[in-house]
C-alpha cells in the first residue's frame, strides 16, 4: 500500500523532468522540425514504458486506495477554481470575437463548477462520473478552435506543438474518466496520463522561457495556458486515484491490464459451451 503512494509520485516527477528536458530543446533547437519530433517521441517512449513498469509494481504492492484522501481533494479543488480564472481570462480576451469569448468563457466556467461540485462526493458514484465528463468535451472544443484558428498557416512548427500538446491532454482526461464507466484499463490510464502531463509541462515551462508566444501563436492565450495548469491537476489526480473499477479489480486479484483479452476468451468460451443438438 505504501509503494502505491510512493510510485505515482515517482511517475509524476519522471513526466515533469520529460516535459522540462522537451521544452528547453524546443527553445534550443527552434528551426529542427525532425529533431523536435524525433526527441518527442523518445520522451514519450520514456515516459510510457516508466508508466507500465509502475502499472507492474503496483499490482505486486496491492490494491491502491478507493477513496481520495486530502491531497486528493486539494488537487481536484485547485483544478476547479483554475478553470474558473480560465473563464475570467477568456472574457478579458481582446483578439477574439466576442461570442467566442463568451462560449469558451461558459465552457471553463462550467467545468470549473462541475470540478467543485465533485468535492461533496468525493469524486466517486454516477452522478461525479457524469461532472467529471464537460472537462472532455472542454479540451476537444478548445482542440478545433485552435486548430481552426491555424489552418491556413503552412508553416506547421508554429503551431504543430501545441495541436500534440491538446491531443496528449484530450487522450490523458479521456483515459481518467474512462475507467468510470468501462472496463478497467490501469495500464492504458497510467501511459495516457502520464504522456498528458509530459506535454503540458513542456508548453508551460516552453510559455514561461518564451512569452510572448501567448501573444504571437492564433489560439494561445492565458486563459489557455490557466485551463493547461487545471488539466495537470486532474491528470495528477488520475494517476493517484484511479477509477473505483480499477480498484475492485486490483482488490479480487484479476488481471485488469488484459480486460479486453478476458472479455474475448468470454465470449469464445460461451460459444465452445453451447451444447449440440445433433448429439
Amino acid at each position: 500500500m505504501k509503494n502505491n503512494r510512493i510510485l505515482p509520485v515517482l511517475q509524476i516527477l519522471l513526466s515533469a523532468l520529460c516535459g522540462v528536458v522537451l521544452a528547453f530543446h524546443r527553445i534550443t533547437a527552434p528551426s529542427s522540425g525532425v529533431a523536435l519530433f524525433l526527441v518527442g517521441v523518445a520522451a514519450a517512449v520514456v515516459v510510457a514504458l516508466f508508466s507500465l513498469a509502475v502499472e507492474g509494481m503496483k499490482k505486486k504492492a496491492g490494491p491502491a486506495p478507493a477513496v481520495m484522501n486530502k491531497a486528493g481533494f486539494a488537487l481536484l479543488a485547485a483544478a476547479g477554481f483554475l478553470f474558473l480564472l480560465a473563464a475570467v481570462f477568456s472574457l478579458l480576451q481582446q483578439n477574439v470575437g466576442q461570442i467566442l469569448r463568451v462560449v469558451t468563457a461558459v465552457f471553463a466556467a462550467a467545468c470549473g463548477a462541475l470540478t467543485l461540485m465533485r468535492l461533496p462526493l468525493r469524486d466517486s458514484g454516477q452522478i461525479a462520473a457524469v461532472y467529471s465528463l464537460l472537462p472532455v468535451f472542454f479540451i476537444s472544443y478548445y482542440l478545433l478552435i485552435f486548430y481552426r484558428s491555424n489552418g491556413d498557416n503552412p508553416y506547421l512548427l508554429q503551431f504543430g506543438y501545441e495541436i500534440a500538446v491538446l491531443l496528449a491532454v484530450l487522450l490523458g482526461i479521456y483515459s481518467a474518466v474512462a475507467g468510470r464507466f468501462e472496463k478497467a484499463r490501469p495500464r492504458f490510464r497510467s501511459v495516457c496520463c502520464s504522456l498528458g502531463l509530459t506535454f503540458i509541462v513542456q508548453e508551460l515551462v516552453y510559455l514561461a522561457r518564451q512569452p510572448q508566444a501567448v501573444y504571437t501563436v492564433p489560439g494561445l492565450s492565458i486563459a489557455a495556458t490557466v485551463a493547461l495548469l487545471a488539466y495537470a491537476l486532474l491528470l495528477c489526480c488520475g494517476l493517484f486515484f484511479p477509477p473505483v473499477q480499477e480498484v475492485f479489480v486490483s482488490e479480487t486479484g484479476a488481471e485488469s491490464g488484459d480486460s479486453d483479452e478476458d472479455s474475448d476468451k468470454e465470449d469464445s468460451d460461451g460459444e465452445d459451451d453451447t451444447p449440440s443438438d445433433e448429439k
